[in-house]
C-alpha cells in the first residue's frame, strides 16, 4: 500500500519539519520507486536546504544508487549543518570506504573511536565503517559493544 505524497493543502510550518518533508522520499524509496524518491529529497532539500537530516537522507539514498561521489558530497553538507552529531561523520566513512577511498575512512573510524562519544548507536556505526573496509573481526567488535 503505498501511502499518500505531502500535498498543498498542509500547512507550510508541516511542509518546513523535515519529518513530514522527507516522508514522501522514504516512501518511494520503499516502494523501489527511485526517481520518485530522488525528486522528493530534492524537493526537500529545496524548501530546507539548512536541514542535516535531509542532506543525509538524500545522501544514503545516492549511495543506494551506486553514486558514492555525490554522496560523499552530501554527506560533507551534512556534518557542516549537524551541528557535532557524529552520525553523518560516520555514514561519511562508510561512503569513503565503499569507494575504494580506505585512508579516509580509517581515518573517520579512529576519530569516532577515540571520541568515546560511544553509545549503542555510534558502536554501530564504527562497525559499519569496519565493514566498508573489510575488517569483519573490528566490526565484529563494535558491534559487540553496540548490544
Amino acid at each position: 500500500m503505498r501511502l499518500p505524497l505531502v500535498g498543498t493543502s498542509e500547512s507550510l510550518a508541516e511542509i518546513l519539519d523535515h519529518r513530514v518533508v522527507l516522508r514522501p522520499a522514504l516512501l518511494s524509496g520503499y516502494d523501489w520507486d527511485w526517481a520518485s524518491a530522488e525528486k522528493e529529497y530534492k524537493r526537500a532539500l529545496a524548501l530546507n536546504p539548512g536541514d542535516a537530516t535531509a542532506h543525509q537522507w538524500y545522501a544514503s539514498h545516492l549511495m543506494v544508487m551506486g553514486r558514492n561521489g555525490e554522496a560523499i558530497a552530501e554527506f560533507r553538507r551534512a556534518i557542516e549543518l549537524s551541528g557535532g552529531n557524529t552520525t553523518p561523520e560516520s555514514n561519511l566513512a562508510n561512503a569513503y570506504a565503499v569507494s575504494g577511498r580506505k585512508e579516509e575512512a580509517m581515518k573517520i573510524a579512529k576519530d569516532l573511536e577515540s571520541g568515546q562519544s560511544q553509545g549503542s548507536s555510534t558502536d554501530a556505526s564504527i562497525a559499519l565503517i569496519y565493514v566498508g573496509l573489510d575488517d569483519n573481526d573490528r566490526a565484529m567488535i563494535w558491534l559487540h559493544m553496540a548490544r
